[in-house]
C-alpha cells in the first residue's frame, strides 16, 4: 500500500510541506481551483515527486467526504484527476 500525502490548498506553504515530508509518497493536491493544482503538480513532478490532483470545495462536507473516500486505503486508485461535488 502506497502512502499518500494530501495537501489541500497547495500554495507556497503547502508546497514546502509537501517537499519536506512526501519523499517516497504520492502527493495528492486538492484545491477548488484546478489550474492552481495543475501548476503546482507540474512543479512537484519536475522535482521528482509522484503527484495526483483533485478538485475539492472545503465548504462542502460532501466534497471533502468524496475526496477522502476516493483516496483511502483499499480504494481503487488509478491516478486520474477527480472532479468532486461542489456546493451549489
Amino acid at each position: 500500500m502506497k502512502e499518500i500525502m494530501m495537501v489541500i490548498g497547495p500554495g507556497a506553504i503547502g508546497q514546502a510541506i509537501a517537499r519536506r515530508v512526501s519523499q517516497g509518497k504520492t502527493v495528492l493536491l486538492a484545491d477548488l481551483n484546478s489550474r492552481n493544482c495543475a501548476a503546482v503538480a507540474q512543479t512537484l513532478r519536475d522535482a521528482g515527486f509522484t503527484v495526483e490532483t483533485s478538485q475539492v470545495d472545503v465548504s462542502s462536507r460532501q466534497s471533502i467526504q468524496h475526496l477522502v473516500a476516493g483516496h483511502s486505503a483499499g480504494s481503487p486508485h488509478n491516478g486520474t484527476r477527480r472532479r468532486l461535488h461542489q456546493r451549489q
